[in-house]
């Protein structure tokens, strides 16, 4: 399980790998002449990283990049070279090539590199040194892979896995060489037209445990073409289904064409009928090869995120995939013998892949809507997003600041919140309070996240304006706000993101954090807001007690990784400052 959980940080330090292109022009009018290179190294357990130089590049030619560290460090599993703001400064078509990667002086590297925009939003760059969760040659899908090139050749003959696992070392030296800086064009198409697949195409069952440490035995189903198949998959005991679970049809894609559909309606579990929700239709790489329908994924689900899983090869033989899930099985289903039936459609068609229906629900101007504060410690004390599936309002931890004690089992910290229902044009205000946070800013003095959430589908029609945050009772300075608005279903209003050149540094406020406050005005609704009557005060005489929150009942054991997947890259939407507003506006995923 801890091997796709940590997926989420890395997926969060880079903004969202998974978004596509935001149509952002090749090179900024705004860019700068240079950039600055460093190298983001972690270990396994996201606790510590080398201390990396920081490397100016102006251009093309050839550099060198150093981390350090006081002792022997192992590299986990997401380490790369970073560009910051590369993409808006270079262009779209310039290429990073490492050419020698050495640990205390021993070259490792091995396979060739490949260029790729690190948060999809084509603003800074990466190249991969090991990343366990995004490979060019096994999923071209993830890590922004529409971005993805290479000086030469197919980006499909590369790797994003260029140094042993778990390489251990003082000292780490990079050598990369820059090609066709400020070359103004649009993303490399990696893409390539596939040939048919002349063999047989299997279905099996890719079924696996929490730990990733067994997997079902799987019968092999030879896929002929349209019609009803059945497939088993047994185990000598009980087998609990973990986070990752599919049914997968190897070079179906190949074989069948964009189009075809692989609709499962029904999985029984030791003959009992398990199966809850529609399925889906997607590439298993995102590179038009081998096809997937999921039957549990965690991290997967198109009504919550349209761009992952290769969404863009999504499909279903009726509606929207929006209509569909990922998790089509109660979670930790346990059983000895899964049987899975499903039917083929249109197969042998090869047109271009279905457009993808990702039409979210429409707003409701005379409706009413709430907003959740949000926050992110340096040490990953946290608040999700309210929708996101791990730690959002479904789950036990919505409702309380979690952190993480040493072991990287969850615990309750001290913290309340104040959310607040939209109910009409009007001012509101969300608080997070009594936050005790002692401790999280020993290496850095500012919040990861500080944002809001709310259940306002995306539109055009409602504008956030006037938005102010207090830390600590102190107002803090604000030179613009960003709500993501590529493949998200509701509107979210960030303030600050570590990972976010242009929100990472706000105005200061004092550490530790034991109070955000946000306020912030709502326009566009058909009605405005009633003014309500001020609350007499309390006396502390007359109030109710607190009760304090037992730590140890708030044990869980996760892994600190999960906590990141919650925003993101956005578009910055505002215009002459704060106080103009922001609107948030949904683009159409173009396939």
């Amino acid at each position: 399980m801890k091997r796709m959980l940590k997926k989420g940080l890395a997926l969060f330090s880079a903004a969202a790998l998974t978004l596509g292109a935001l149509g952002i022009p090749a090179i900024s009018a705004n860019a700068a002449d240079s950039c600055t290179a460093t190298l983001n190294t972690n270990t396994a357990d996201w606790s510590a990283s080398m201390e990396s130089e920081s490397v100016e590049v102006t251009g093309d030619g050839e550099y060198t990049i150093k981390a350090t560290y006081d002792g022997e460090f192992e590299l986990g599993d997401f380490n790369a070279l970073e560009i910051a703001d590369g993409e808006t400064t270079f262009g779209r078509v310039y290429t990073v090539t490492i050419t020698s990667i050495k640990a205390d002086g021993k070259e490792i590297m091995e396979g060739d590199s490949y260029t790729c925009s690190a948060d999809g939003g084509a603003v800074t760059t990466r190249v991969n040194i090991y990343n366990s969760w995004n490979d060019p040659n096994e999923d071209i899908s993830k890590d922004g892979y529409q971005d993805c090139r290479c000086a030469e050749g197919s980006v499909l003959d590369c790797t994003a896995r260029l140094v042993p696992q778990a390489t251990t070392c003082s000292e780490l030296e990079v050598t990369f060489v820059v090609a066709n800086a400020f070359e103004e064009g649009t993303p490399v198409d990696t893409s390539s037209e596939a040939e048919v697949f002349e063999g047989d195409v299997f279905a099996r069952l890719n079924t696996n445990t929490a730990d990733w440490s067994a997997q079902m035995e799987s019968e092999e189903v030879l896929i002929e073409g349209d019609g009803e198949y059945t497939i088993k998959a047994t185990s000598a005991d009980d087998f609990e289904l973990g986070d990752f679970n599919a049914l997968e049809i190897e070079n179906g894609e190949l074989k069948f064409g964009r189009i075809y559909t692989v609709t499962i309606t029904s999985i029984k579990a030791d003959g009992e009928e398990v199966m809850e929700g529609s399925s889906y239709t997607c590439s298993a790489d995102g590179a038009a090869v081998t096809t997937r329908v999921n039957i549990y994924n965690s991290w997967n689900d198109p009504n919550e995120d349209i761009s992952g899983d290769g969404f863009a090869d999504c499909r279903c033989a009726d509606g929207s995939v929006l209509d569909c899930t990922a998790r089509l099985v109660p979670q930790a289903t346990t059983c000895k013998e899964l049987e899975v039936t499903f039917v083929v459609e249109n197969a042998g068609d090869f047109g271009t892949a279905a457009e993808v229906d990702n039409t979210t629900a429409e707003v409701d101007l005379d409706g009413e809507y709430h907003a959740y504060i949000g926050l992110q410690s340096p040490t990953y004390s946290f608040r999700n997003e309210w929708f996101e599936p791990n730690y959002g309002m479904a789950t036990e931890y919505f409702n309380q600041v979690t952190g993480w004690d040493a072991d990287n089992n969850a615990v309750v910290r001290a913290g309340e919140f104040t959310d607040v229902t939209i109910a009409g044009n009007g001012t509101y205000t969300v608080k997070a309070t009594g936050l005790d946070l002692e401790g999280d800013f020993d290496a850095q003095e500012c919040m990861n996240l500080i944002f809001f959430s709310t259940d306002i589908p995306y539109t055009d029609a409602i504008t956030f304006s006037d938005i102010k945050l207090l830390v600590n009772g102190m107002e803090v300075s604000l030179s613009t706000v960003k709500i993501p608005d590529e493949n998200v279903d509701y509107i979210s209003v960030q303030l600050q993101n570590a990972w976010d050149a242009d929100i990472k540094e706000i105005g200061y406020y004092p550490v530790p954090v034991t109070d955000i406050e946000i306020t912030f005005t709502v326009s566009g609704f058909n009605y405005d807001a009633e003014v309500v009557a001020a609350v007499e005060e309390t006396t502390p005489d007359e109030a109710a007690p607190v009760e304090e929150e037992n730590k140890e009942e708030g044990k869980k054991g996760l892994s600190t990784g999960a906590l990141a997947g919650i925003i993101g890259g956005g578009v910055v939407v505002v215009g002459g400052g704060i106080a103009a507003g922001v609107t948030a506006s949904k683009k159409k995923k173009e396939d």
